[in-house]
């Protein structure tokens, strides 16, 4: 049996779940509440078994609730009440029917109308680590797959591929996201099966055999492990340096979401002292980009039709690279910014995946012509995404002055931005860089109120502070943070209890820094092979020269 798809028709919701010839079906339904148009509730506590003129009901079935230390008995039970209504249908055993499962997982997912429809997932302990992971997958493919919509019509059966691959790939961000939420597990393993594995993905032809997606999961699971300090940041990084020779979407993804943390902190580091190299951070991307930049580059071909996870992947990495001030991705940045006809205006054509890196990188690095340009392509700009793209661009300007007023447009009553784009801007300048993310901070401190009426309410605040949260890179802004939300005048009204669970992460972060930071900067700086090299390189290049020159 196996999960097929989630369907909403006026105010009913239905999960049903098919057999293999589709002619049984298991349906739980509900319908919405009268009095919250966003949330459903139950109409029983059953779920109806349906064949034909047939029909069964398993009772009693409640999904497990937090608090509770028997979860994995209450997984049994339910499904056991699954293979007994199963028996009743069937005329077969509970052990018949397991053994004619081929090797098939027993999950059942139910939702909780009392936490948004959040899905309960029941597995058997009998399972083993990858099969459950297996299943976590295939239930996010279902559920990413309801973003991409269903093949429903036969003259539209053609294009179920394109449908399935892309859900597959967003299947793996909200996989992750779960399991970064939820804290499901991550795989651990001793020093020695770690090196095996990083021996398996260092050599390129070995590393093929790994399905990207576990190969996402090993940089994920590696990371994440160093930074609740179960494991060496020395391992991670070995597995990290293995993207040389990475060019899969997924697998950067899980690099970029990770590395960020670093990146951010890294680099707040490097600017309090002047002692320290700038460019450690960019050491690790320099190090990690090789296969990337000959395979699929920063120069898209802009008649050539490519895959789209070429695509994705290419506008995520560059906009990585190009954070982290690497040269080629700021090259490239200006190459593309300007219409070649026009050196005014910007470059209509500009691939999509790839401008919000360029725009990004033009405004922190270019003048105020840049941003006119920008300003003045918003002004023509129809697409609401791409008007984000440019507000959020706009947003990674180094001018403290221009970013100050950025912030005071978006709670002016005249504001020409809309609600969602007010959120935008204040989350994209406080991401951009330390020193931005320290005007965030005092904009949000002096203006709170403002900003909840402007931002669109208490979540939207809450939003933000989350955003802002992860964004104090240093002992200073963390402080400030802190001292902020625990104050008595704060104004967060009934968000200040989520703003303390902000501060908790910034005080955990700020735990990370004192145990962490010093080793993670002498790891790179001393196992930097590429730089050593390239530098030894350019020494025996430089005396050749001059030898010759003589």
């Amino acid at each position: 049996m196996t999960l097929e798809e989630l369907s909403t028709e006026d105010s009913k919701l239905g999960i049903a779940v098919f057999d293999e010839d589709n002619s049984t079906e298991i349906v739980m339904e509900g319908t919405q509440d009268e009095d919250n148009v966003t949330e459903f509730k139950t109409e029983s506590n059953e779920i109806e078994i349906k064949n034909n003129f047939m029909g069964h009901k398993l009772r009693n079935i409640s999904p497990g609730q937090e608090g509770v230390f028997n979860q994995e008995a209450q997984a049994t039970i339910a499904i056991n009440h699954y293979f007994h209504a199963l028996n009743e249908w069937t005329n077969k055993q509970y052990l018949e029917i397991i053994l004619n499962q081929n090797g098939r997982m027993n999950v059942i997912a139910l939702p909780d109308s009392d936490r948004d429809w959040e899905p309960y997932v029941f597995m058997e302990l009998s399972h083993s680590i990858k099969q459950r992971q297996l299943g976590l997958t295939k239930i996010a493919e279902a559920m990413a797959r309801q973003w991409f919509g269903y093949v429903i019509y036969p003259e539209n059966w053609r294009h179920q591929w394109v449908i399935s691959g892309i859900a597959t790939y967003a299947a793996y961000d909200i996989l992750q996201d779960f399991l970064n939420y939820k804290g499901y597990y991550r795989v651990n393993y001793d020093a020695d099966l770690w090196e095996r594995i990083v021996e398996a993905l260092i050599d390129p032809e070995r590393r093929e055999e790994i399905h990207p997606l576990n190969r996402a999961t090993l940089v994920d699971d590696a990371l994440n492990l160093a930074r609740a300090s179960k494991l060496d940041y020395g391992i991670a990084f070995q597995v990290v340096l293995t993207m040389e020779h990475e060019t899969e979407y997924a697998v950067w993804k899980a690099f970029v979401r990770n590395m960020n943390f670093l990146r951010k902190r890294l680099v707040a580091l490097v600017e309090e002292n002047e002692d320290l190299d700038p460019d450690i951070y960019l050491r690790m991307v320099r190090r990690s980009i090789e296969t990337f930049e000959d395979e699929i580059g920063f120069y898209p071909e802009l008649n050539a039709i490519e895959p789209v996870m070429v695509s994705l992947c290419r506008g995520l990495v560059m906009d990585h690279a190009c954070r982290a001030n690497y040269d080629p991705c700021i090259a490239a940045a200006v190459d593309w910014f300007y219409d070649p006809n026009d050196n005014d205006v910007v470059n209509p054509n500009i691939p999509r995946d790839i401008r919000p890196a360029v725009y990004c990188t033009m405004v922190r690095e270019g003048d105020d012509d840049v941003i006119s340009a920008l300003y003045d392509r918003l002004e023509i700009e129809a697409s609401h995404y791409e008007r984000v793209v440019i507000l959020e661009s706009l947003a990674c300007s180094q001018d403290d002055g221009f970013i100050r007023t950025f912030l005071e447009e978006t709670i002016a009553a005249n504001s020409p931005y809309g609600v969602e784009e007010n959120v935008r801007i204040f989350k994209a300048i406080a991401e951009s860089s330390s020193a931005n993310a320290r005007l965030a901070l005092n904009f949000i401190s002096l203006r709170t109120n403002e900003i909840r009426n402007m931002y669109g309410g208490p979540e939207k605040l809450e939003e933000i502070i989350f955003t802002l949260a992860d964004n104090m890179a240093n002992a200073n802004l963390a402080t400030d943070f802190i001292n902020w939300v625990e104050s008595r005048n704060n104004n967060l009204g009934d968000s200040e209890e989520a703003a303390e669970r902000a501060a908790e992460l910034v005080k955990e972060n700020l735990n990370w820094d004192s145990t962490h930071m010093d080793y993670v900067y002498e790891w790179i700086d001393e196992n930097d092979g590429t730089t050593i090299f390239v530098s030894a390189f350019l020494i025996t290049l430089s005396l050749f020269v001059a030898l010759f020159n003589h």
